[in-house]
């Protein structure tokens, strides 16, 4: 078998589900000042993406390696955790939310919610 791969190090991913709004290039950088802090990550792979989008969301996958899997798994929630704050902290309108648009009828008169005629 061929795995490709020179070392045992293991990469691990988190996933964020965030408003579209949430600028991307800078969750990549706090990642990275994230990882570089770590005392779990092993300062071989981490990485931000878009993997994915929805009618409310963008699907956000970050990656980054460790020596094992006890420590990958740390790292993986201390990511997830810290660039969830920073979102909360920074960002605090890319975090999902459902959002309702009420509109006023043409003629007027203030708009119906939840009834029927």
């Amino acid at each position: 078998q061929n795995w490709t791969r020179t070392s045992s190090d293991l990469i691990g991913t988190v996933f964020l589900y965030l408003d579209y709004s949430v600028p991307v290039q800078d969750l990549r950088e706090e990642l990275q000042r994230i990882v570089e802090a770590s005392e779990h990550w092993d300062e071989d792979v981490v990485g931000l993406q878009v993997t994915d989008t929805s009618e409310r969301t963008v699907t956000l996958r970050a990656i980054a390696s460790a020596k094992d899997a006890p420590t990958l798994w740390n790292l993986r929630c201390e990511i997830r955790e810290k660039l969830v704050a920073y979102v909360r902290e920074h960002y605090p309108d890319a975090l999902p939310a459902l959002r309702t648009r009420l509109e006023a009828p043409e003629d007027g008169s203030a708009p119906v919610v939840g009834g029927s005629e």
